[in-house]
């Protein structure tokens, strides 16, 4: 860009009231710096590459993002948030952007994804927020009027080990006569480390490692009232909670002139599929097993095992095993399935061919010498065609990495073949060659998404036999004739894809599409 424009960009910095432009930081390509509040930041994107900044963000929290594009070059840039879905950024003209969120749905760490083009650049950074930023809170007594902005405090003890005692009181006449709602983070991972509803109790005492912070957030009052904060290290003398054996939660000690409080229970997540939408489960894991039952929304099923690359759930279907994909997006894994073990299951059914009875030789009733009947004659039947992705793809390969540019990565093909793939169940219809039409050899990342769709001048569907050898099928999508098929964390391995027509003896052209971009459809 050129010095002039540079200028212009740093004084409206100084303008704006944000920092010198002496201070604007200048992230290095490979430093992944935590981006800071109403701190402008300056990165560089490399041709073809992608970059990642991070900031971190409390429940119901605001914040605001601008963009602002120092040299003339193409640029993608994504929102991920901690659960993993991806918002496109949107760009103007000019390259730059603005995106508010006006309350944050989770705690955790967002990420700012960016991807240049054949070109490269430096872009501003600005993420600010009018959230109240945490204060170290003094040790001893500290006394904290609540308004209508709330308060947060960092705890942190430097050079002290142990224990620190953190007790929380209502002033004396504070009404209501409950505490507010507040809650412990903390701010390496935005993890809540406990919560309390207001209206619950009137004061709390909890014992804390001295070693770990974390970010006391009070919301606001009902009403404007006081409370009275000690932040101080538990003595060698003092009574503290018997320690507890590993897994389980610390006992937090209390006022004596209050009620005992009982912890929660330890929550063990136990692995379990939800369903948001109707899915299909089969007695095996692929899709030429049976269908036994089917996965509606608002189920919720315990997960009983795996097959050998985890994309099939066995599941306990009213007692009796079934299998469901995870790989498509109605399935919702949740909970610890780090130690789900391999499971067995019967192989899929093989078609028995239906064969036309042998034809009965009867002699003439007038006809007395002894007649030699003609051999038996046998049926053969012939194998019905099936898919095969051994066979060289129609249209060729390639090879993905996460994070590929151009974003989306498109081939034109044709659809159509003899094949019937309505015999693979789970809804499967249309009709393709045996051969792949292409192949995907994809290299899993920072992405959550992969995602295939096919764009052409006629009714089309699709069909992904995915790198653990299971079947995925579908028709129509966003309100269109064209196919489309997530893979919400992807696996890394070959992917090959069939393009078919939906009426037999027909094709279709059009363009097949590749990206990680949930902006990109047809």
């Amino acid at each position: 860009m050129s010095s002039l424009k540079r200028l212009f960009v740093l004084g409206l910095i100084v303008i704006l009231g944000l920092q010198p432009a002496w201070m604007v930081a200048h992230a290095q390509t490979g430093e992944q710096p935590v981006i800071q509040y109403n701190t402008p930041l300056i990165v560089t994107l490399p041709p073809g590459q992608t970059v990642i900044r991070t900031f971190m963000v409390a429940q119901d929290d605001n914040f605001d993002i601008r963009l602002t594009r120092l040299a003339d070059y193409p640029y993608t840039a994504l929102l991920l948030d901690p659960a993993q879905q991806t918002t496109p950024l949107p760009l103007d003209s000019g390259g730059n952007s603005f995106f508010s969120v006006a309350e944050a749905p989770q705690s955790g760490e967002y990420s700012l994804v960016f991807q240049a083009s054949e070109t490269g650049g430096d872009l501003l950074i600005l993420v600010s927020s009018t959230t109240v930023v945490p204060v170290p809170l003094a040790l001893g007594e500290t006394v904290v009027s609540l308004e209508t902005t709330g308060a947060r405090f960092l705890l942190e003890s430097p050079g002290l080990s142990g224990n620190m005692r953190l007790s929380i009181d209502l002033m004396p006449g504070s009404q209501p006569g409950t505490l507010s709602a507040f809650t412990l983070i903390e701010p390496g991972t935005g993890d809540e480390v406990l919560a309390v509803r207001e209206g619950i109790m009137s004061g709390l005492t909890l014992v804390l490692p001295a070693q770990t912070p974390l970010v006391l957030a009070f919301q606001p009052g009902t009403a404007p009232f006081q409370l009275q904060l000690n932040w101080s290290p538990v003595s060698s003398t003092s009574q503290i909670p018997t320690p507890t054996p590993v897994g389980e939660l610390p006992t937090p000690t209390l006022n004596p002139a209050l009620p005992t409080l009982t912890p929660p229970p330890t929550v063990v997540g136990v692995c379990q599929v939800a369903f948001a939408g109707p899915v299909n489960i089969r007695t095996g894991p692929s899709t030429a097993h049976p269908v036994i039952g089917a996965g509606n929304p608002g189920t919720t099923l315990i997960v009983t095992g795996r097959n050998s690359d985890s994309s099939w759930w066995q599941v306990d279907l009213n007692t009796q095993a079934g299998w469901v994909s995870n790989q498509i997006q109605q399935v919702i894994t949740q909970g610890d399935c780090s130690a789900i073990a391999l499971a067995s299951f019967p192989p899929p059914p093989t078609p028995t061919p239906t064969s036309t009875p042998t034809p009965t030789f009867t002699p003439p009733p007038t006809f007395t010498p002894t007649l030699t009947p003609s051999p038996t004659a046998t049926y053969t039947p012939v194998a019905a065609a099936t898919l095969n992705y051994s066979l060289p793809p129609n249209y060729g390969s390639t090879a993905l990495s996460s994070g590929f540019v151009p974003d989306p990565y498109t081939t034109g093909m044709t659809s159509g073949g003899p094949v019937d793939v309505s015999y693979l169940g789970g809804g499967c219809s249309g009709f393709v060659t045996s051969a792949p039409d292409f192949s995907v050899n994809y290299t899993a990342g920072a992405f959550p998404v992969l995602r295939f769709y096919f764009i052409g001048n006629g009714d089309s569907t699709m069909v992904v036999n995915t790198p653990g050898g299971s079947y995925v099928c579908v028709d129509d999508s966003f309100g269109t004739l064209n196919p489309t098929i997530d893979f919400n964390s992807p696996s890394s391995g070959r992917y090959d894809i069939w393009i078919g027509s939906y009426a037999v003896n027909t094709t279709v052209a059009g363009t097949f599409y590749v990206t990680e971009n949930t902006g990109n459809h047809p």
